[in-house]
């Protein structure tokens, strides 16, 4: 049975401009497929990565090289404190 995709992430590097003026890289050659029904988790340590990763993937921030594929139609970022970023007069299936 052929998998049927919700999100490719292909080869993306991206960086961003520090204080001093130098480059500093965020990521590199980052590349993964997440499947529909599927759940991702992304860890590291403080400053790896994972929010700058979030940010490309919605389209925040534009990547330096590779490239994001939605086989979705409204990506949403769903943030760490539940309580900040759901609201609870709404189900879950709502």
């Amino acid at each position: 049975m052929e998998e049927t995709l919700a999100l490719e992430v292909r080869h993306v590097s991206s960086s961003y401009r520090r204080r001093s003026r130098a480059r500093q890289e965020g990521l590199h050659d980052v590349s993964f497929t997440v499947g529909q029904g599927e759940i991702l988790g992304l860890v590291g340590e403080s400053g790896s990565g994972k929010s700058t990763l979030a940010k490309v993937i919605l389209g925040m921030v534009r990547p330096d090289a590779g490239e994001v594929i939605h086989h979705t139609k409204r990506p949403q970022m769903i943030f760490q404190d539940p309580y900040s970023s759901l609201n609870p007069a709404y189900s879950v299936e709502w």
